[in-house]
């Protein structure tokens, strides 16, 4: 199990680093909303499988996970070149150019186009990364704010599905509505963001999922089911949106030599922030919901703090 939680949780920093290596920024903030939505369908055909196919037998869902995962490995095995920044570094520049090559065909460039990448620019990349956060008020200042938005989303997200079985309603009802919440809330992530504003979107959201948590953290055991639902879909809609912002605004605070630095020390966080969840979410009602009410609060006004 400990296996299967450092390679769930390491696919999606590396399938995001992967996003800004093949796609251009315009492309990734368009599509990584798209991307992200996809973890909304695993809740929703797992609940299916179990409600009707499997009559309650888990193994099925298993076995038809790692069929996927594997399918998913081999065609990045076949399909996927090695990022061209890693070749350059590693003085594998035939390779590099190749991989380039792949990347400019991916995003409908000219072949012809001559490529320039320095093998300099991508040595002591950590270093490098680090003056120019510190050097930069705004980005040092944004970046325990993106740390703390990121804890919030990760301890709410995973918090919610393992609280699921302990609120009122009807529990196949409740996993159908916490997977399509976050499938709707990451596809509307961009209008909204072009709507309200990187700062507006936080404050919102958060705002949405705190209110939410805190009426079931009141209303748990109610047995009006439609109720229950609407704040489950309250909660997690509020806090996919924020967390798929998140990823966004990771593309427009800081320049792309950052973000992968930037990401990976906010997943750092992030991933403290998952492994309470669990153990949180097994405390007594309504001790779940007012925690994540707190913190989700307290993002919403950290969220004002943020400079755009």
């Amino acid at each position: 199990m400990f296996m299967q939680g450092i390679a769930a949780n390491g696919r999606w920093t590396i399938a995001y680093i992967y996003l800004m290596e093949f796609w251009m920024t315009k492309t990734v903030v368009t599509y990584v909303p798209l991307v992200n939505c996809v973890a909304g369908i695993p809740p929703i055909i797992g609940t299916l499988l179990v409600s009707t196919i499997t009559n309650g037998q888990t193994n099925p869902i298993i076995y038809t996970a790692i069929a996927a995962n594997v399918i998913g490995l081999v065609g990045v095995a076949l399909f996927v070149p090695e990022s061209p920044k890693l070749l350059l570094v590693q003085g594998k520049e035939q390779e590099s150019e190749e991989a380039l090559k792949y990347v400019a065909n991916f995003n409908s460039i000219d072949k012809t186009t001559q490529f320039n990448l320095p093998k300099q620019e991508f040595q002591g990349t950590a270093k490098s990364v680090t003056q120019i956060i510190c050097n930069n008020r705004q980005m040092l200042q944004n970046l325990p704010l993106i740390g703390y938005f990121f804890m919030c989303y990760s301890f709410g997200y995973y918090m919610i599905p393992v609280n699921l079985k302990y609120l009122g309603g009807n529990i196949f009802l409740n996993s159908y509505v916490n997977g399509g919440a976050e499938i709707i809330a990451k596809l509307s992530t961009v209008p909204v963001l072009a709507c309200l504003g990187l700062k507006r979107l936080f404050f919102w959201t958060f705002a949405v999922a705190g209110a939410s948590a805190m009426l079931l953290a009141i209303y748990a055991q109610n047995d009006q089911k439609f109720a229950i639902a609407l704040m489950i879909m309250g909660t997690k809609a509020g806090l996919s949106m924020a967390g798929c912002g998140i990823y966004l605004s990771l593309l427009l605070l800081y320049p792309t030599a950052c973000v992968a630095t930037v990401s990976g020390l906010c997943n750092i966080l992030s991933r403290m922030a998952s492994i309470a969840s669990p153990i949180v979410a097994e405390l007594a009602e309504p001790t779940p919901m007012a925690i994540l009410t707190v913190a989700c609060t307290l993002a919403a006004l950290l969220s004002l703090l943020l400079r755009i």
